[in-house]
């Protein structure tokens, strides 16, 4: 764990950015696959709802984690919004959309 603090103490605002957004886009992606894959794997018991409801659950959980440090960028129709209302600025695009 100590490791882990040494590191991201070394790290710039740029970088955590990305790292931060890579993370937070990954557990976005695995909530909206995984709810279909394991509904089709119950033959579909769940239902829409948990479909619908899973990746709003990962979406909240990566806002509540990582929201402090970057904003919570994980939808790339939010970062160009960003963009054009100037809350971003033109140099950390390509960190947003990278990720």
């Amino acid at each position: 764990m100590w490791q882990i603090l040494k590191i991201t103490n070394k790290l710039t605002l740029d970088q955590k950015k990305f790292f931060v957004e890579v993370i937070g886009t990954f557990i976005v992606v695995v909530c909206a696959t995984g709810s279909v894959v394991f509904d089709a794997k119950v033959s579909g018991i769940l239902g829409i709802p948990f479909m619908a409801f899973a990746p709003f659950v990962g979406v909240a959980v990566s806002v509540y984690l990582f929201g402090k440090i970057s904003m919570a960028h994980f939808n790339r129709a939010v970062t160009i919004g960003y963009l054009i209302t100037k809350h971003l600025l033109r140099k950390l695009l390509a960190v947003y959309i990278g990720c």
